[in-house]
C-alpha cells in the first residue's frame, strides 16, 4: 500500500496506485477549512485594531504561474467556497 509523505509532515495511505492529482483532490476539502480558519484569524486581528468594515478581494492566478491548471482550479474554488461560507461574496 503506497504511503505519500506530505510537506506538513502528515502522510496519506493509499490502497491503490494514485496520482498527484488524486492526492490533491483528497486534500481539497482541507484547503477550504484552512482558508476559513485563516480568514477568521485575519478578521479577529483587524477587529483588534479597530477595523470593522474590511474589504476582501479574491486574487486569482496570474497570467504567468507555476503549477498545473487543475491544482489552481482547486485552490481558487476552495478560496471562493471559504469566502461564500462567510458571506463575503
Amino acid at each position: 500500500m503506497p504511503v505519500v509523505a506530505l510537506p506538513d509532515g502528515s502522510s496519506r495511505s493509499c490502497d491503490k496506485p494514485v496520482s498527484i492529482a488524486d492526492i490533491a483532490a483528497d486534500i481539497g476539502p482541507g484547503l477550504t477549512k484552512a482558508a476559513l480558519a485563516l480568514s477568521d484569524l485575519l478578521f479577529d486581528v483587524y477587529r483588534d485594531f479597530g477595523f470593522e468594515d474590511v474589504l476582501i478581494k479574491l486574487s486569482a492566478r496570474p497570467e504567468k504561474c507555476i503549477g498545473s491548471g487543475h491544482l489552481w482550479d482547486k485552490a481558487e474554488k476552495a478560496l471562493e467556497d471559504a469566502l461564500s461560507e462567510r458571506g463575503l461574496d
